[in-house]
């Protein structure tokens, strides 16, 4: 509940008294990660994610068929860049859990990071075969072809994105993603409506903000630019895009010991 609350302080003083009652419990160590992770993430430490891989090595030495904490794992050593590790470790998921579409979606993203292109596009054909009618399924699969061969496959991005938004249409995520992907194509007024109504869904959606600043900056409105980022920095805490925006946004603006602190 406390992770869920975001309250990972308190959830990390909950999860050591627990792991002191109950040191085998491989959840226990789980939760931990969790907590340790998003923690240092909302506070801009990512050099200290190793606190969090630290939890998981202990789940996976208690139960070792766990293919959710090689999962996890996969996805706090992909944060830390360290992208091949990350891919063996969702390999060993899957091969624990053939049916874990999710760890299939994360082998897809990070083969396309890894600029293993026929792979990643491989995993996004499976993907969307095996669930069809599920809107996450084709957004992943958006968003990873994108990765894979953007100047041939954006309007492909977008159907997949239409079909994500068609199959579940109050996803403020979807449609956020979807403008993005509107904006790179030069449809900059379908991206705006796209991302308007990602806001009125979910106002304080950070990625929106980011985005929605991105287009205002290109636009040449610094200052709406600036007040967005403004908005959407305590959500993303130490996201490296969001700070270059908004000091873009406030050098121009004048703003320039805000633009320093940015810098």
């Amino acid at each position: 509940v406390r992770v869920c609350e975001k309250k990972y302080p308190e959830a990390v003083r909950v999860l050591k008294a627990s792991q002191a009652a109950d040191p085998a419990r491989s959840w226990n160590a789980m939760w931990m990660f969790q907590a340790r992770c998003q923690a240092n993430f909302m506070a801009g430490r990512t050099h200290r994610m190793q606190d969090a891989v630290t939890e998981l090595d202990r789940a996976i030495s208690l139960q070792p068929d766990n293919a959710h904490a090689y999962a996890w794992r996969s996805r706090v050593l992909k944060h830390m860049t360290l992208l091949r590790p990350a891919l063996e470790d969702i390999k060993q998921a899957l091969r624990l859990s053939p049916d874990y579409l999710w760890a299939l979606a994360v082998r897809g993203n990070l083969h396309s990071e890894l600029g293993l292109f026929p792979q990643a596009l491989a995993d996004c054909a499976e993907l969307v075969s095996r669930c069809p009618d599920k809107a996450w399924a084709w957004a992943q699969s958006s968003r990873v072809k994108a990765r894979c061969v953007p100047s041939r496959s954006m309007l492909e991005c977008l159907a997949e994105l239409d079909k994500a938004v068609e199959l579940e249409p109050a996803s403020s995520i979807y449609l956020a993603w979807r403008g993005e992907v509107l904006r790179i194509l030069g449809r900059t007024k379908e991206a705006e409506a796209d991302f308007r109504r990602s806001l009125k869904m979910a106002p304080r959606y950070p990625l929106t903000l980011m985005w929605l600043a991105k287009l205002r900056l290109l636009e040449g409105d610094v200052e709406d630019a600036a007040h967005l980022l403004d908005e959407a920095m305590p959500e993303l805490g130490g996201n490296v895009l969001a700070a270059s925006y908004r000091w873009q946004a406030r050098l121009c603006a004048g703003r320039f010991e805000k633009a320093v602190e940015d810098y």
